[in-house]
């Protein structure tokens, strides 16, 4: 317990960008749209369509 309360106050290092994955589902994820020129107006396009 004492861990994971030192944890909580501990500072978040915002430079690591490393990706702890936590199931094999999420691990196949990681990385999957790298590169991806994605916005908020490709995101309101998908809910249209989804929602049509």
């Amino acid at each position: 317990m004492a861990d994971f309360f030192g944890r909580l106050d501990a500072p978040l290092d915002t430079t690591s960008t490393v990706v702890e994955a936590q199931s094999p589902v999420v691990q196949s994820l990681v990385g999957a749209l790298a590169g991806a020129r994605l916005d908020e107006a490709d995101y309101r396009a998908h809910l249209a369509e989804k929602h049509r």
